[in-house]
């Protein structure tokens, strides 16, 4: 009788283990909208537990990995879905010292790349400014030793809309030879409204020692955000650092009503070569720049309403 009591408990041990190992990926809390809740405290997460609830949100893999734990603990932290969107081709520019803007192609690319070299020489930099050759990737784009990307989650929804959250974010590897003031914006059509007091930022640097990297300022280091009625605009104040990197985010409402049609929001990332101030203009949709020479990029997601 013993072996038998026995033999029945070690099955149903087997029994459970089994079920927790097949559900394991699968029981990260969700909301009765099948949105991922929101980690009040996500710095006390593992990377592991990180990625987990991120591939629960939607995010692939290849996403996933090509995140720092920074923006994973920002994406979590709201929670919900990755929204259903498509990105468009990057637009990448020049404005020369001469005040002429240049649209960067694969067939003018050598012409502008002289142009910016004669711009080096005349502002003194006597170590190449880094070769910026554009490719694109899902959500935004990489370029040597910069980089930036756009994530968009759907983070709630109440009786009349839908609420989605953007992720603006961008990372310098190295220490770029102009460093001055970049700027970093986003704008949305007028179908979405910026609910206000969700904007928030977060920036950090490394500084190289003898001994090694060290981390200077951490991700709870704010940027200077100014919102408007169509978008959300951050001066980023780069330095001499190894690596710096930030990003800023803003959670947006759109009505019901409009599900199943699309909607986009664009990015913008400024990179003066010089100390004079960048103007950017921002419309529905749209983000203008004027008063400066250096380099720009700017892509376009569009997201599915309601997905």
């Amino acid at each position: 009788m013993k072996k038998m009591v026995s033999l029945l408990l070690l099955l149903f041990l087997s029994f459970i283990l089994a079920g927790n190992a097949g559900a394991e990926p699968n029981n990260v809390p969700k909301d009765n909208n099948g949105l991922v809740k929101p980690v009040n405290n996500p710095e006390k997460l593992s990377v592991k537990q990180l990625n987990k609830r991120l591939l629960a949100m939607g995010y692939t893999e290849n996403e996933i990995e090509g995140m720092s734990d920074f923006i994973k603990r920002q994406i979590v932290q709201v929670g919900g879905k990755k929204a259903n969107m498509t990105a468009e081709p990057i637009e990448q520019y020049y404005t020369s010292l001469n005040g002429v803007k240049y649209k960067i192609t694969d067939e003018n690319k050598t012409e502008i790349e002289n142009i910016k070299q004669k711009d080096r020489i005349e502002l003194g930099i006597v170590k190449e400014e880094p070769t910026f050759s554009t490719f694109d990737f899902s959500n935004g784009a990489s370029e040597d030793i910069w980089s930036a990307t756009t994530y968009v989650t759907m983070t709630g929804q109440t009786s009349t809309e839908y609420e989605y959250t953007f992720f603006a974010d961008w990372l310098w590897s190295e220490a770029p030879f102009a460093y001055h003031t970049d700027k970093i914006a986003v704008a949305w059509e007028n179908d979405f409204t910026g609910i206000s007091n969700t904007e928030s930022s977060y920036a950090w640097a490394l500084a190289r020692y003898a001994d090694g990297d060290r981390m200077i300022s951490t991700g709870d280091q704010v940027l200077d955000l100014k919102s408007e009625i169509y978008g959300l605009i951050s001066d980023i104040g780069l330095g001499t650092w190894s690596q710096q990197a930030g990003g800023i985010s803003q959670t947006l409402a759109v009505n019901k009503n409009l599900s199943g049609t699309r909607s986009s929001l664009v990015t913008k990332y400024v990179h003066p070569w010089t100390a004079f101030d960048v103007s950017l203009n921002i419309g529905p949709g749209s983000i203008s720049s004027e008063h400066f020479y250096g380099d720009e990029w700017t892509w376009r997601v569009n997201v599915t309403i309601g997905s």
